[in-house]
């Protein structure tokens, strides 16, 4: 499953990246954090945020454990969204923008994303304590530049990915030019609603962040430790895929409960 707010929340991003488990569906401008940068080779299999600050054999070996029981502890939220992916193929199927099966799921993604909180920030802490003070520092300034864009920016290049995704929909779907244009409106806004609803945790990510090189930095302390970012994804989900059934002709609806299973 594909994971979207690439460095926007500290929980999400810090613990993900560590985990291996982040991507992307669709390309992003390269960012400070994603930059190309020269690895060593105890730093080959280095989260791509940690590449570049002169991390010794120790500490990598350190990170790399740190990452491989995150690994082992995140499953339980990668499962979850499988079994989302394939509920709502199932619905799209039978040309039903939402069923039981869904909410079951979709709550079930939930209570493992609450599950995995712990664990998450409990790494970070870790994380924290294996790294040097300038390297918090430098990691620090390194999220902090992925942040430092205008919000109108961020908000062009998300739409972008919103109508090329849908675009890329249509062709998969043999879309009629109303259907993707109408598609489209509607994504559109229902991301904006989302970015809205997560913007005040956006803030407090960058406050955790400006916190994380100080000695004393204890992640369950920052308001960003609570963010619900699950849950909020979840709705937005479930409300974009109810939306985008009613606007599909049957042959429509299963070619994209195919498409979904395909992609699993």
């Amino acid at each position: 499953m594909r994971r979207w707010v690439a460095t926007s929340l500290m929980v999400a991003g810090l613990s993900l990246s560590l985990s291996g488990c982040t991507s992307s569906s669709t390309a992003a401008p390269i960012t400070a954090a994603e930059a190309p940068v020269a690895r060593a080779p105890h730093e080959e299999e280095l989260p791509k945020m940690l590449v570049g600050l002169d991390i010794d054999p120790t500490q990598a070996k350190q990170i790399l454990a740190l990452r491989d029981r995150l690994k082992g502890q995140l499953v339980g939220v990668k499962d979850a969204a499988v079994e989302v992916a394939l509920s709502l193929a199932a619905a799209s199927k039978r040309c039903q923008g939402d069923t039981t099966w869904i909410g079951m799921a979709a709550d079930q993604a939930v209570r493992a994303g609450e599950n995995a909180r712990d664990p998450i920030l409990d790494g970070i802490n870790e994380l924290h304590a294996i790294l040097t003070p300038a390297q918090r520092r430098a990691l620090a300034d390194r999220l902090l530049a992925d942040e430092d864009d205008d919000g109108e920016d961020r908000r062009e290049r998300s739409g972008k990915r919103t109508r090329d995704g849908v675009q890329s929909l249509g062709a998969d779907l043999d879309l009629s030019f109303g259907q993707i244009a109408q598609i489209v409106v509607r994504a559109l806004r229902l991301r904006d609603a989302y970015l809205d609803e997560l913007e005040p945790w956006r803030e407090r990510y960058e406050h955790a962040v400006e916190a994380f090189p100080d000695d004393d930095f204890d992640v369950r302390r920052q308001a960003v430790a609570q963010v619900p970012l699950v849950k909020i994804t979840a709705d937005t989900v479930r409300e974009g895929f109810r939306l985008l059934i009613t606007l599909l002709e049957p042959d429509q609806c299963r070619a994209l409960g195919k498409t979904i299973d395909e992609a699993l």
